[in-house]
C-alpha cells in the first residue's frame, strides 16, 4: 500500500533531514530494499517512482543544490533487470548524493507504506528513518 504522499506536498520530517553525510550502502536495511523490490517490481513502476522521488527532492531543497548534486537522473539509473538488484544500486546512488535524497525514496507518494508491514520491516524503516535524521 502507498503512503500517500504527493510529491509536491514536502514533508515536514524531510526537512529535518541532512543532506550529509552521505548513506553508505551498508546502512541501508535490507527489509527497506526488499520492500521497494516488491512494491516496484516491474521497471516502469520502479522509473515512475525514480521521477516521482527526484522531483520530491527537488523540491524539498531550501539550500538551491543543483539538481545534479541531488537527484539521479534516467541517463545515470542502473539497468532494471533483478528488482532487488536495481533498488540496493538505486539506494547505493542516492546516498552518494544526499541523506535527503535518500529520504525523499521513503517519503515520495507511493513509496512502501511501513504500516502495512510485518513488524521486523517496520522497524527496520524506522531505525533507517532515524539513522536519515541524524548527521552520523
Amino acid at each position: 500500500m502507498a503512503s500517500g504522499h504527493h510529491p509536491g506536498a514536502v514533508q515536514p520530517w524531510l526537512l529535518t533531514v541532512p543532506v550529509h553525510p552521505v548513506v553508505p550502502i551498508h546502512k541501508v536495511p535490507p527489509e527497506v530494499v526488499d520492500a521497494f523490490a516488491g512494491t516496484f517490481s516491474s521497471e516502469k513502476q520502479a522509473r515512475d517512482h525514480l521521477a516521482t522521488a527526484n522531483a520530491l527532492a527537488l523540491q524539498s531543497n531550501p539550500e538551491r543544490f543543483e539538481e545534479r548534486q541531488i537527484t539521479l537522473p534516467i541517463a545515470e539509473q542502473p539497468a532494471f533487470d533483478v528488482p532487488r538488484t536495481f533498488w540496493s544500486s538505486v539506494f547505493s546512488a542516492f546516498g552518494a548524493r544526499s541523506r535527503r535524497s535518500v529520504a525523499a525514496l521513503l517519503e515520495a507518494r507511493g513509496a512502501p507504506n511501513p504500516q502495512v508491514q510485518d513488524d521486523l520491516t517496520r522497524r527496520a524503516f524506522q531505525s533507517f528513518k532515524d539513522y536519515l535524521s541524524t548527521a552520523r
